[in-house]
């Protein structure tokens, strides 16, 4: 007797709801708060921290500069260099009880390097100015490269570290996930204290986070599986989704230089 067997195809091209959900619509969202990144929401948030002239609430002080502004990004640099070392050791004899862990350790790390180089790459292309620069907060009016939230990116490109216990099976792997979205807004609204970014913002850059750790994690733990050739690798809605960034990206493209 012969028994037809499944073609396998890559189940990183089949898309349920959930997938949608976690990966494209945070996508989505992105380039809307892009379109309305003036909206008075923006001014609404960055009231209580604008004081008088070119001074900020954060201006000057220690613990938003110090603290905050530069010792906060070294956490996320902590975290991928550690999982990477970890990674590295698996291969060694002595540490071969790592190596069950090893795949994960290098998902950590690719997730937090791709936000970092993500982000600063689209900073470098934006032509959205800092709060500090606008006339209405006493500067000069000059594009400052702004959009989205670096510093913030800091604390949540950490959801990377939920999706891996969350792989783990670990039952509170939900505890790394309010750890991301608390470090990644307490650098976000420090930098807004010292007038370097609006709440949209911070914003854009917990969804874009978002979205890059939740991809790689389809990457890295969605493993080929037999499918019937007659099945649609991407359903209708998934178009839909994705044809409605594309189309947000494509008409936001003047916010960009």
């Amino acid at each position: 007797m012969n028994l037809k067997v499944p073609k396998k195809t890559n189940s990183f091209l089949i898309w349920s709801f959930n997938d949608i959900l976690t990966v494209l619509l945070p996508l989505w969202l992105l380039c809307l708060i892009s379109e309305f990144r003036y909206a008075p929401i923006d001014s609404f948030f960055a009231a209580p921290f604008y004081l008088s002239g070119n001074n900020w609430l954060g201006t000057g002080s220690f613990f938003f500069s110090a603290v905050l502004h530069k010792g906060g990004k070294y956490v996320a640099v902590a975290v991928a260099v550690s999982s990477l070392i970890l990674f590295l050791l698996s291969y060694l004899k002595k540490f071969a009880r790592l190596k069950p862990y090893r795949k994960v350790c290098l998902y950590v790390t690719l997730p937090i390097s791709a936000c970092a180089l993500i982000i600063s790459g689209l900073k470098s292309l934006s032509a959205s100015p800092c709060p500090w620069s606008l006339p209405q907060y006493g500067g000069s009016g000059s594009a400052g490269k702004c959009f989205p939230a670096g510093h913030a990116s800091s604390g949540f490109c950490l959801f990377s570290l939920y999706f891996a216990f969350r792989q783990l099976r670990v039952t509170r792997s939900w505890i790394f996930l309010i750890l991301a979205l608390a470090l990644g807004w307490i650098l976000g609204v420090g930098r807004q204290a010292q007038g370097a970014h609006f709440l949209s913002h911070s914003f854009a850059t917990m969804f874009l986070d978002w979205a890059i750790c939740a991809l790689f994690y389809r990457l890295f733990f969605f493993p080929k599986v037999p499918v019937k050739i007659r099945q649609k690798p991407i359903s209708a809605l998934s178009y839909c989704l994705i044809t409605a960034f594309s189309l947000t990206f494509i008409f936001n493209l003047p916010f960009f230089l």
